[in-house]
């Protein structure tokens, strides 16, 4: 198995593996909650973005918390997924960039905090 379990783990790891499974699976419930509303005018690829971001995303918080090598590249995986949907989205919205800050606001958090 490919695993990483021999050095001890210090305690803001398992905070940061614990925070991230939170933060990924309030992103598959935003997802499903998206995909499921009658309204969506999201494009096919942003929302197969989507879906990449919080499912991989998901699946490299569980990888992460049981100390997987994997983790590693199932959270950058997302994190490409998240910057292709932000990106895509902004440039292909009426206005382009030019809808301002506050509508930017957060994706840019989101792929922030996908970063860290």
């Amino acid at each position: 198995m490919e695993d990483v379990r021999e050095a001890p783990v210090p305690m803001w790891f398992w905070v940061v593996a614990v925070v991230a499974l939170l933060w990924e699976a309030m992103g598959c419930y935003a997802y499903l909650t998206q995909v499921r509303a009658s309204d969506d005018v999201m494009p096919v690829w942003a929302t197969a973005a989507f879906a990449v971001a919080v499912w991989v995303g998901l699946l490299g918080a569980v990888l992460l918390l049981t100390r997987r090598r994997w983790a590693r590249t199932a959270l950058i995986v997302s994190l490409i997924a998240v910057i292709v949907q932000v990106c895509g989205l902004y440039l292909a919205s009426p206005g382009g960039g030019t809808s301002g800050t506050s509508q930017a606001a957060f994706p840019a958090f989101v792929a922030l905090v996908g970063a860290v």
